[in-house]
């Protein structure tokens, strides 16, 4: 599950002066059925920059198949280095876990493209993974791709984002009655949304998309006793608003 929105922490390594941001979406996840909150905060500093989300889950009925709980994240991106030969490099440090995610704790590098106004942005990062007290991955390692564009098609207000996760794990499933280990997981968001309320004097709000793709995720949207069905391909798209603040 992931992370992470209007200006990523993560895209914002170049920029030396003081800015914070604040959100808070309601979606309604299809394949969990029932209604996500996120909070998300977004801060740079001459430093770098600190991210952190917070999802909570809110199950509409007790059956197995519902996820509840919450799931966290805090990243913080280090570069005091602007205006030299490796501007565009971060340092990388992040924990993240929750209810029915395994706590890990990733160091890394970052390193960001982009263009003059930031407006269209790539950031290719590599981490070293750590889970905490789940089961250690033969190659521990994460590979990560953040896109992120604004005004996309020549429309004001609409944005696009991507995010891919590719890593190391080692998951054990049971499947029709027999054990089943994998050693690598894909996680795929695309997000898209709209500043719907440009039109009536309302900017600070947001209609909002996303398709979640998993390939052997712990953290897909199944729980309980279907978490099993994490195994191979999951999909989820869910639908809701977001408030700037």
């Amino acid at each position: 599950m992931k992370k992470h929105y209007f200006i990523l922490p993560l895209l914002l390594m170049t920029v030396t002066t003081v800015f914070a941001q604040f959100n808070i979406r309601e979606t309604y996840s299809f394949g969990r059925e029932h209604p996500v909150t996120a909070f998300e905060l977004v801060s740079t500093d001459r430093w770098g920059s600190t991210y952190m989300i917070s999802n909570l889950f809110h199950p509409l009925n007790t059956d197995s198949h519902t996820s509840t709980g919450f799931y966290t994240e805090i990243e913080r991106e280090l570069n005091f280095w602007h205006g030299t030969a490796f501007d565009a490099w971060s340092l990388h440090l992040e924990w993240n876990g929750g209810q029915f995610a395994t706590n890990t704790l990733l160091v890394g590098t970052q390193y960001l493209i982009h263009n003059t106004d930031f407006s269209n942005m790539v950031a290719l990062g590599l981490y070293y993974r750590q889970p905490v007290g789940g089961h250690n991955a033969s190659v521990p390692v994460q590979f990560s791709i953040i896109a992120v564009f604004h005004n996309i098609f020549g429309v004001t207000g609409l944005h696009f984002k991507d995010i891919t996760d590719f890593y190391g794990n080692h998951t054990v499933w049971t499947v029709d009655g027999k054990e089943k280990e994998t050693h690598a997981s894909l996680f795929n968001l695309f997000e898209l949304w709209y500043n719907v309320g440009r039109h009536f004097d309302c900017p600070n709000l947001n209609i909002i998309g996303s398709l979640e793709l998993g390939v052997n995720n712990e953290g897909a949207y199944h729980t309980g006793i279907d978490f099993m069905k994490n195994e191979g391909l999951t999909a989820t798209t869910s639908l809701g608003i977001r408030w700037d603040f």
